[in-house]
């Protein structure tokens, strides 16, 4: 589930980015909710810059981690192992922060200026007005993933986010919001779950008759999704992921490329022959036909 949500929130976050077309070098990703599901997004989003090119220790700058103490950094000695390595430079936080300012998410919004503010906190309304706005002052099309479900649950409601942002704001969430309206008309916000990453990533193992699944496979599922984003585009501006009824092709297009990592990784029992993992996958499709 981890690696799941990891998967479908970093390719809808190089989505979004593609959409303002920022190169990665400049993004600056905000997690708020250091959890096991945040900390997951951030290793993904660290292996994928990383595999785009940028050095690992400026990877690792860009991704800042907020958990119920303020934001993660160095100092700090009550941080998991698994949140260690996301935690930022204490002396280089000083020179932004005011001294014994706390580093909370309303002034590392202030300080920091991220590109991209996530949500997976479980922690509801806590993406502000004056949150949405500030991001506004310095980023055309601010980044905004409210992720934690159920929507009561949810760091700020769509219809919210799109008001304060004047329509700016990229929105995706984690549970459905069928009523999403922005000045009077209806505005469909795309819904971050990670159905879009789990059939494919079963019909690969299945087909390819894979013995171990790795995180270098739900990376490479990650890159596809996202690289299907742009050619699947939903009928909706405001939508990021492709509409559902694509889900088939996508499933089947993620499946390929798990299989050929899985080739590459040595878990696979196939040859790397496209031909025949294309027929390995249409063999093992599943048709709903009834009587």
């Amino acid at each position: 589930d981890i690696q799941g949500t990891a998967s479908i929130a970093s390719a809808t976050i190089l989505a979004a980015i593609n959409k303002i077309n920022k190169p990665l070098t400049d993004q600056k990703i905000v997690i708020f909710g250091a959890g096991s599901a945040g900390c997951g997004i951030a290793r993904m989003l660290v292996d994928i810059f990383i595999a785009k090119g940028i050095p690992e220790k400026q990877a690792y700058q860009q991704i800042y981690m907020i958990d119920k103490c303020g934001l993660i950094h160095d100092k700090m000695t009550n941080l998991f192992d698994f949140q260690k390595p996301f935690a930022q430079s204490f002396d280089a936080l000083a020179q932004l922060f005011a001294p014994h300012q706390n580093m909370v998410l309303e002034h590392v919004v202030t300080h920091i200026q991220p590109t991209a503010l996530i949500g997976v906190s479980g922690q509801a309304h806590q993406f502000t007005e004056d949150i949405v706005k500030n991001m506004c002052l310095y980023s055309e099309h601010p980044i905004i993933f409210p992720l934690s479900n159920p929507n009561e649950r949810c760091e700020a409601e769509p219809n919210d986010i799109l008001r304060w942002s004047e329509g700016k704001a990229i929105i995706a969430t984690g549970s459905p919001f069928t009523n999403t309206l922005y000045k009077g008309e209806p505005h469909p916000i795309s819904q971050c779950n990670n159905s879009y990453i789990f059939p494919g990533i079963g019909l690969g193992v299945i087909a390819g008759k894979i013995e171990r699944i790795t995180n270098g496979m739900f990376m490479a599922a990650t890159l596809k999704l996202a690289e299907l984003c742009g050619n699947y585009q939903a009928s909706e501006a405001s939508c990021l992921l492709p509409e559902i009824h694509y889900i088939r092709d996508i499933s089947i297009a993620i499946a390929k490329v798990v299989i050929l990592k899985a080739i590459d990784e040595g878990h696979a029992k196939l040859k790397k022959d496209s031909n025949m993992i294309d027929k390995e996958i249409q063999k093992t499709l599943w048709e709903p036909h009834y009587e």
